[in-house]
């Protein structure tokens, strides 16, 4: 319905601007109004044209609105057109337009929202992949609701999104992280046994040590150093990628693909990947190690690929896996990385210049640090020292879906402090519960009218002209919106813009509602008030259904 109207105002401002200076074929921009009074839509067509209409931008409005009014009468849905300084046309929309959006919604279901905007375009979208050293963080949550919303939101848009895990097991912290596990094994047989002093010292690691016991026995401590690392890398990944599913699974998110770093190194594709970026001319040797020319494209000092120990580095491995990612034929590649990758974010792009991919190709954006509040107090989180909330822990104690819409409610780019106390409120405080309560509150209504044997009819029986209230017209404008906010919402990736909707939504559903009792004595604008808050459940069913949210009947 909004692009309906805005495709409407376009062409009448172009035929405006051809009979009065005999000009056609200019690009209006129409945007809605932030304020309602000022409309509901405005054009700047007046002063972007005015070097070319050669007049001020005021008089080239004056006459535009001069020539718009002289046709409203034929006009089915603009009630009024107005001029405002400095040149601004904004257009009111009559109420039978708006009203019309309920109607529209009914018949769409479901399907109300979704564009094909995407064409089908492939998208990769990885996210939440972390070094497999112990169970996921509220940072790796975050990034999980923020990662899973947009692959939903993308694929209401007519992307064909995939959804990767990477798993960083080829790295230092994974060999800390068995020798901690080794540490912690032999001192259940020898309490003396020394602990690496940078290793890992939560309890999950001697957790995991008893039951590596449990698996097997003193026998570990009669193998070679180099058997007993391999059984114990095997083990303890084993043991926290399962963990890592699970939790994930558990918050809503299932990914098509966990993509292991070792198997880069296995297949050769790290290699490859750094014959490629000699190939193009970008890579040398000095003081025994191998180094790639990112000062060629702006960096302060060029970058190690292979370290003088003959060891690649992270930056070769993850050039190396990029690559990988467009060869497998995506069209775009989407990154959503952890606080700590900020350097990284431009010299991965210069590689991916260096081996002549479009920069545009790769899209990665830092998910920002979480920091859980208890009673106005900050909880302190070390993975190292073994004191962080996890995924799991954070879960089990708001539960999914406070979660999600806490993470969701506020740009990835934003540090976040997570209130876990209203997270648990059931009140109007709680943005979650605010938003669902208004989706149980409907279908309470709904129930009371099925109950009352109240015929709701079909969509076209019900009697619109009584739907007239300030109240009501409010409703159908934030019905109408939602297509919008979800073409924006996946062609910028800001998820949380669906969350801020939704919270709109909720907010004008419940003023409405406040005031209008929807069940009354007049049948006619009973079973109209009916098609308004079935409209309003529909948007907020697909709204909750797109961040990976519950659309409780009871609360």
């Amino acid at each position: 319905m909004i692009n309906k109207a805005k495709r409407h105002i376009i062409r009448i401002v172009q035929e405006s601007i051809k009979k009065t200076y005999s000009v056609k074929g200019l690009l209006i921009s129409v945007e809605r109004t932030k304020d309602g009074k000022f409309g509901d839509f405005s054009t700047n067509a007046a002063m972007m044209h005015s070097h070319k209409l050669k007049e001020h931008p005021m008089s080239i409005g004056k006459k535009l609105c001069k020539n718009i009014q002289q046709s409203l009468s034929k006009d089915s849905f603009i009630d009024k057109v107005e001029l405002v300084k400095p040149g601004f046309i904004n257009f009111y929309i009559s109420k039978r337009f708006w009203i019309d959006v309920f109607k529209e919604v009914i018949l769409a279901g479901e399907k109300y929202g979704r564009s094909n905007t995407g064409d089908g375009k492939k998208i990769l979208v990885e996210f939440v992949g972390s070094n497999p050293t112990g169970p996921l963080n509220v940072v790796s949550a975050r990034a999980a609701s923020i990662g899973d919303s947009l692959c939903n939101i993308l694929s209401f848009n007519g992307y064909d999104v995939k959804r990767e895990f990477y798993i960083n097991d080829a790295g230092e912290q994974v060999s800390r992280f068995v020798e901690s596990l080794i540490a912690r094994y032999n001192q259940i047989y020898n309490p003396d046994f020394p602990f690496p002093d940078d290793g890992y010292h939560g309890n999950y690691v001697k957790d995991m040590a008893k039951e590596l016991d449990e698996k097997y026995g003193r026998s570990l401590l009669n193998k070679r150093a180099d058997d007993v690392k391999d059984r114990c890398r095997s083990f303890y990944l084993s043991k926290i990628l399962g963990d890592q599913k699970r939790d994930v699974e558990g918050f809503g998110v299932k990914f098509d693909v966990w993509f292991s770093e070792k198997t880069l190194h296995d297949s050769s594709k790290v290699t490859n990947a750094l014959k490629k970026l000699e190939e193009c001319g970008f890579v040398y040797e000095k003081d025994g190690a191998t180094w790639f020319r990112s000062t060629k494209f702006g960096d302060d000092e060029d970058r190690v690929l292979i370290k003088a120990n003959g060891a690649p580095t992270y930056f070769l491995a993850d050039i190396a896996y990029h690559l990988d990612k467009f060869e497998r034929g995506f069209d775009k590649a989407i990154d959503f990385m952890g606080p700590d990758h900020h350097g990284h974010i431009g010299r991965l792009k210069m590689a991916i210049k260096a081996l002549s991919i479009d920069e545009k190709w790769l899209d990665i954006f830092i998910v920002q640090q979480v920091n859980l509040m208890r009673g106005g107090e900050k909880i302190k989180m070390s993975k190292r020292a073994g004191r962080f909330e996890t995924m799991r822990d954070l879960v089990s104690e708001v539960g999914k879906d406070a979660a999600r819409f806490f993470f969701l409610m506020r740009s990835q780019s934003s540090h976040l402090d997570f209130d876990l106390n209203l997270a648990k409120e059931e009140s109007s405080k709680n943005p979650v519960y605010y938003v669902q309560y208004a989706h149980a509150r409907i279908c309470n209504i709904l129930k009371h009218a099925e109950e009352g044997k109240i015929d709701m009819g079909g969509i076209d029986n019900p009697n619109m002209e009584l739907l007239n209230k300030p109240d009501e017209i409010e409703l159908a404008k934030t019905l109408a919106g939602f297509k919008d906010i979800c073409e924006i919402s996946a062609l910028t990736y800001t998820p949380h813009r669906i969350a801020g909707y939704l919270l709109k939504l909720a907010g004008v559903f419940h003023n409405f509602y406040n005031k209008h009792r929807v069940v009354t004595e007049n049948k006619k604008l009973t079973a109209a008030r009916l098609l308004i808050v079935k409209s309003t459940r529909i948007v907020l069913v697909n709204g909750l259904r797109l961040l990976g949210i519950s659309a409780p009947e009871k609360m």
